[in-house]
């Protein structure tokens, strides 16, 4: 099943599964006009409390420069990769106030990579490590 137009993706987990069995990540989301940085080092937080535990952040979406990233690629499995991934997505295609409720996109995340095939889920995190920066 090819995936008729990208541009108009939504934030519904059986649309972006299907779009991300029918295509390669970095296609995807170039055809969304979103940039994909895939590092393999952890997230550089500023947090304002030193003494508190930083939270662990696998990615990142910032609206202002339609960018995507994604941390520690080469220590995740491929599900947690591909669900970084999906997490981000949902940031990406939502709508306000909905695009900023982590509790929705983890959801979403996990009703995305639930519905990818597994081969494919290996096969989107293998094109995600080859996409990767230092």
């Amino acid at each position: 099943m090819r995936f008729p137009n990208p541009l108009k993706l939504k934030a519904d987990p059986a649309a972006v599964a299907a779009a991300l069995e029918s295509l390669d990540p970095v296609s995807l989301l170039r055809n969304l006009r979103i940039e994909l940085c895939v590092r393999s080092e952890s997230a550089r937080l500023f947090h304002a409390n030193p003494a508190a535990p930083a939270p662990r952040v696998l990615g990142a979406w910032d609206p202002l420069l339609r960018r995507i990233e994604l941390f520690e690629a080469s220590a995740l499995d491929d599900s947690q990769l591909a669900g970084a991934l999906a997490h981000e997505l949902f940031h990406a295609l939502a709508t306000a106030p909905h695009n900023r409720d982590e509790s929705l996109a983890a959801q979403f995340a996990i009703a995305v990579v639930s519905t990818v095939s597994p081969d494919r889920i290996a096969g989107l995190a293998r094109a995600l490590r080859t996409a990767q920066r230092s």
